[in-house]
């Protein structure tokens, strides 16, 4: 494990640098390592990696209602005093033609506890503001998230919402796979 620091916070700065760098006027609006230590504070983050089959990344597709871009996941877990605070995934997709990158960051219990965008290429009109992106804080994977209705409309930026309401998705299906495999784990461990 590892806190986020000197190494580690260059290390992530330059990845996500190295990854948004390919598009002209890109718009890099916070490093992941600054969304993470704002989003987690001193708590110890340890980069995780989960390798999906195929039949769990389809699988994890359909309950997310849309495909998941890769099998390989990697996720941050947050751990205050050895107990795990929540988990951080990084979605990057394409809104209209130009991509974005979120943060979902994520309660123990697959809550969102909040919603960063980190890099935004498309016209800044359609950006998701801030206060937007607060109406996701708090919601579970079981509570109702139907935009327009459970959330309000982007006005202007119909694609923007859509896109960030999926990666929301796609982060709660996932970190349901995570938490099951972390219950199973020590379930494993205590029987043994």
């Amino acid at each position: 494990m590892q806190s986020l620091s000197g190494r580690v916070r260059v290390g992530l700065a330059l990845a996500l640098a190295l990854t948004l760098s390919s598009g002209a006027g890109a718009r890099v609006l916070v490093s992941q390592a600054d969304a993470l230590a704002e989003t987690f504070g001193d708590a110890e983050l340890d980069r995780q990696r989960l390798l999906l089959s195929e039949e769990e990344h389809a699988r994890l597709g359909e309950r997310a209602g849309s495909e998941l871009s890769s099998r390989l996941i990697v996720y941050y877990e947050a751990k205050r005093d050895g107990q795990v605070v929540g988990r951080a995934y990084f979605d990057d997709h394409v809104v209209r033609t130009m991509p974005e990158v979120v943060m979902i960051a994520l309660e123990d219990d697959g809550a969102v506890r909040r919603v960063e965008t980190l890099a935004f290429h498309e016209p800044r009109q359609y950006e998701a503001p801030r206060r937007w992106l607060a109406q996701y804080d708090g919601k579970s994977p079981s509570s109702k998230m139907k935009l327009g209705r459970d959330i309000a409309a982007l006005g202007g930026a119909t694609l923007t919402a859509r896109a960030i309401d999926r990666a929301i998705r796609r982060s709660q299906a996932i970190d349901q796979l995570v938490r099951t495999r972390a219950v199973e784990a020590v379930e494993t461990s205590t029987n043994r």
